[in-house]
């Protein structure tokens, strides 16, 4: 799960959670499908999940 960025951040730029959703989906979608390039070099995160 990523922790960043926050709804919060990521709602500055798409002005609802709906189309936040709606392109999140198609993102993962992409990902899955196609195998699509990372956007990110270091998928790593120094934070902690419980």
């Amino acid at each position: 799960m990523i922790l960043e960025p926050s709804v919060d951040n990521l709602l500055t730029k798409i002005n609802s959670k709906y189309a936040l959703v709606i392109v999140s989906a198609k993102r993962a979608r992409e990902l899955q499908e196609d195998g699509g390039h990372a956007l990110v070099e270091d998928t790593k995160s120094s934070k902690m999940l419980v």
